[in-house]
């Protein structure tokens, strides 16, 4: 179906004309102006959808209940080993009963530190079935983090790959009663396999490396390393494990905050509260047991547990893992395995729309869904992205799921076609309420800015162990219904549509006390043609006590570097001509950088950005 909508107003000229024409269409449509009691989004949902209840369970017999139809079909294409969702089953139930013969309890933490893998997902739903709760860190953090994230919820376990565990050494030496299980990332394969794939993929270093890890901490450190042939090896025939473990409130995920906006947090995930997101989502996206997906977004992160894990899962698709991913192999990923689904973040689209293995007759009716979280979608990138689908026999387009972890990650959907208005973040799910609220607590009409406030049965238990920042986030309104504070800034239109423009931590204040929209000034750069990517940023003048200048970190297209200084005052003019004086960057503060930076997750790392080494020039000075 062929996707040509206008975009939603980005900028404050835009929604100012929007505003004008606000009073004939609250009389045309009968609203009475407050978005949070029109619920204008509802007419996109069945009285079903809409009536939907939260599913009471636990992770593991909310899976096994979707797939009960599904053990003959695939669950796992891992390394190209197939695991049909029978083995699949029987191996979380297995790791539940190690598990449970090395002493882990109803209501104890875990903490996995792991790639996507079988033994990942194994875990997650073997102690979501013995009570306890999965807490997923990313394996690449350094020996404070980790050591922060194991004193954050008294954790004694711990489960990493060898290759990524070396930051466990001086908290094995230092810490009593920790323990690690290394896990062999070829755990499911069995020994012939292994010895395959040691040639096909080249893993002898990687098992070189756990092996001589595994030697090392061991000896240093007694038993405080389980290895994973003594975690598998175990002898479990007596381990009895009971009817899967449920009661109000069970948490099963513990997630962790970047921290890169304060103090990182964990936050507790109840398996109610994601039951509910995967029993929305079902109706909203067309799939059937047996197609694939693509399964690059790490569990560590909430979009990744929710949407790319327990979601896959409970559709009975077939999850091709890929477990040392990087964005430059996304192209690649997409032209070997065909996935008919895909879940990622707008950036891998656009390395995929650029990659010279996408030739021009390249058959692309593959895929079903494209599904894009995690970063805001750029209008004029997601009308460009779904035109190059056409070019490629590809009936699917983007759809967008925007949220945060503190409610299992999604809030928003673009569930229909007449939902995909380029630039918004979606409409807000079934079983999601949502409000503006201006900076003295009222609640805002339509097309004005405030913070983005979300109600839901979606929402976590709370930030673990951190009842002051609980308490900050939630709060209860005069009927005495439960909200959350996003921290996101944005508005709704009259058809319950939501645009997100910043993080409201992310706006910038200038010296003069205005307030900027950093991604609204991004919106007006990509629109130049030899722009490749943009990114604006607040950055504070060392001369000013207090309050940041808008600056622009401009990434051109490769034909167009050797014209750069022509091309940055191209776009210095297009600022000048599409915002208004105060609300673009300053003459002197347009950079053109390398290269935008990214994380492996594909959201912008800011940080290395804005570093003097990927810097080419600064227009004036």
């Amino acid at each position: 179906m062929e996707i040509v909508k206008k975009a939603s107003p980005q900028t404050k000229e835009e929604l100012k004309i929007a505003k004008e024409s606000l009073a004939k269409e609250l009389l045309e449509k009968g609203l009475s102006g407050i978005p949070s009691q029109d619920k204008t989004w509802i007419k996109n949902y069945t009285q079903e959808q809409l009536s939907l209840k939260t599913p009471k369970m636990s992770l593991f017999e909310y899976l096994y209940n979707r797939n009960v139809n599904n053990m003959s079909v695939n669950a796992m294409d891992y390394m190209g080993k197939k695991i049909t969702y029978e083995e699949m089953f029987y191996h979380i139930e297995d790791t539940a009963k190690r598990f449970k013969k090395f002493g882990v309890m109803e209501k104890d933490y875990v903490n996995l530190a792991l790639p996507v893998s079988p033994e990942t997902v194994y875990m997650i739903y073997g102690l979501d079935y013995l009570g306890a709760a999965a807490c997923l860190i990313d394996p690449r953090v350094n020996a404070e983090r980790m050591q922060y994230y194991l004193d954050l919820v008294s954790s004694k376990l711990v489960g990493i790959t060898g290759i990524y565990a070396s930051t466990m050494r001086s908290i094995l030496n230092s810490q009593n009663g920790v323990q690690m299980i290394n896990i062999n990332p070829l755990q499911s394969f069995d020994n012939g396999e292994k010895g395959m794939l040691k040639t096909l993929y080249n893993m002898k270093m990687l098992l070189e490396h756990a092996k001589e890890l595994s030697y090392n901490i061991f000896n240093n450190n007694g038993n405080k390393i389980i290895s994973s042939k003594k975690f598998y090896n175990a002898d479990v025939t007596d381990i009895v494990l009971g009817s899967p473990v449920y009661y109000d409130g069970k948490i099963s995920l513990g997630e962790y905050t970047s921290g890169t906006t304060g103090v990182p947090k964990g936050l507790e995930l109840s398996s109610s509260s994601l039951n509910l997101l995967i029993d929305q989502l079902q109706y909203l996206i067309d799939t059937k047991p047996g197609d694939t997906i693509l399964a690059i977004m790490p569990p560590f992160i909430s979009y990744g547990a929710a949407c790319g894990t327990h979601n896959a899962f409970s559709c009975g698709l077939e999850s091709i893992m890929i477990p040392k991913f990087s964005p430059e192999i996304f192209p690649e990923l997409i032209v070997k395995h065909k996935p008919n689904n895909i879940v990622c973040v707008p950036m891998f689209l656009q390395l995929l729309m650029e990659s010279p293995l996408v030739s021009e007759d390249f058959d692309l009716s593959f895929i079903n869904n494209i599904i894009v979280g995690g970063n805001k979608t750029d209008a004029d990138f997601e009308i460009r992205f779904n035109s190059w689908l056409r070019e490629h026999n590809c009936s699917a387009y983007i759809t967008k799921g925007g949220g945060m972890a503190e409610f299992s990650s999604c809030l928003f959907y673009t569930p229909t076609p007449e939902t995909c208005t380029p630039g918004i973040y979606g409409i807000p799910l079934p079983k999601v309420d949502v409000k503006i609220v201006g900076e003295n607590g009222e609640e805002l009409g339509y097309y004005e800015i405030g913070e983005i406030h979300v109600s839901s049965d979606q929402a976590m238990n709370g930030y673990i162990n951190n009842k002051s920042a609980t308490d900050e986030f939630f709060y209860y309104d005069e009927n005495g219904k439960k909200w959350g504070r996003t921290g996101d800034l944005g508005y709704i239109d009259t058809d319950g549509q939501v645009t997100l423009l910043n993080r409201k931590k992310q706006m910038v204040v200038r010296p003069d006390g205005h307030n900027v929209f950093p991604s609204e000034i991004a919106e007006v750069i990509k629109t130049h043609y030899s722009v490749k990517n943009c990114i604006v940023v607040g950055v504070k003048d060392p001369n000013i006590l207090s309050g940041e200048w808008p600056t622009a970190y401009i990434e051109l297209k490769d034909e167009y570097l050797d014209k750069a200084d022509k091309m940055i005052y191209e776009i210095m003019e297009l600022c000048s001509i599409k915002l208004p004086l105060r609300d673009r960057p300053r003459d002197r503060d347009y950079y053109q950088v390398k290269k935008i930076i990214n994380t492996v997750e594909g959201k912008t790392n800011e940080e290395e950005t804005m570093k003097d080494n990927n810097i080419i020039k600064r227009v004036l000075k």
